[in-house]
């Protein structure tokens, strides 16, 4: 089995690697192979259209050379997007395959071009796998999907963390309320008053938490921020528990282990919310204690 060069193949793995699972992280089911079969000529090129993937989130890919036939030495040269090559150089035998990871950087459809070498003569059978893999959530914690979400724009990079209060009274009622497609809102996760964490927007999705906001002058905060909702009635009486301030640092180191999130952009919805005065949740959170665990966990 001869395979690319070994240097070229380490620079493209680095190239699109993606981290490994955050510590606190479990792993959940991947998603099922898609797999497609080409044929090749010589000087041929091919696309293959992998889909829209999600940016950010790791994908495995595994390309095959099923069997070749040329007089001479040949190759099939493959690669995402407009990024690095993946399988470079000749085989010497009639069955090869590489695999890899990689990341998109940006949301929208991505292919894989394949590109066969050695002559109009030549021929090539190539399959396709790709999958994506299981998104890093934290351990322990309950994922229940709301319908109340949508994909992040494009250009969107998570960067802040937006603390609410549900004034609704217990976990179960919010999460009903927040799988009611006519509320019209959900959040990443939800935190009762016993810890108990669910989650139920993906990380790398769009949960419908902070309405017409606005944070450092940029608009639209649901486009770059998770929402955590905390069991609460918001009116400045309720005490929020300790086990409530531990959970959302949680939520913070693990999203932090996946996106930069300095101290600053981890705010009140009152403090986002347009026009001002329009929300006043978290009435009575202590936000220094709350970075304070979220640096040194106790």
């Amino acid at each position: 089995m001869n395979l690319a060069h070994p240097t070229i193949i380490a620079a493209c793995i680095a190239a699109l690697a993606v981290p490994a699972l955050p510590a606190n992280a479990q792993k959940l089911p991947d998603s099922p192979v898609r797999a497609r079969a080409i044929s090749l000529l010589g000087d041929e090129r091919e696309s293959i259209l992998l889909g829209r993937l999600e940016p950010g989130r790791g994908y495995r890919l595994r390309i095959s050379l099923l069997s070749q036939s040329s007089p001479a030495e040949g190759r099939v040269e493959a690669r995402v997007g407009d990024g690095a090559t993946l399988i470079q150089d000749s085989a010497d035998r009639d069955v090869y395959h590489l695999e890899t990871r990689f990341a998109p950087e940006t949301r929208g459809p991505i292919r894989l071009h394949l590109t066969a070498a050695g002559g109009i003569d030549s021929g090539y059978q190539v399959r396709v796998e790709w999958q994506a893999e299981a998104e890093p959530r934290m351990a322990r914690v309950e994922y229940i999907p709301s319908p109340n979400q949508n994909d992040r724009s494009r250009a969107a990079k998570l960067n802040a963390i937006v603390v609410h209060a549900t004034v609704t009274p217990t976990t179960e009622a919010t999460v009903d309320w927040f799988l009611t497609p006519k509320s019209q809102v959900s959040a990443h996760y939800v935190v009762g008053r016993d810890g108990r964490i669910v989650q139920m927007v993906d990380d790398t999705a769009r949960a419908w938490h902070a309405g017409v906001s606005e944070l450092e002058g940029v608009k639209g905060v649901n486009d770059f921020s998770v929402g955590i909702e905390i069991v609460n009635l918001n009116d400045g009486k309720d005490p929020y528990t300790d086990a409530q301030y531990d959970a959302v640092a949680a939520i913070i180191r693990h999203i932090r282990d996946q996106y930069d999130v300095p101290d600053s952009r981890i705010v009140s919805h009152e403090f986002v919310a347009r026009p001002p005065g329009r929300k006043s949740d978290p009435k009575g959170f202590d936000f220094p204690r709350l970075l304070r665990l979220a640096r040194n966990p106790q």
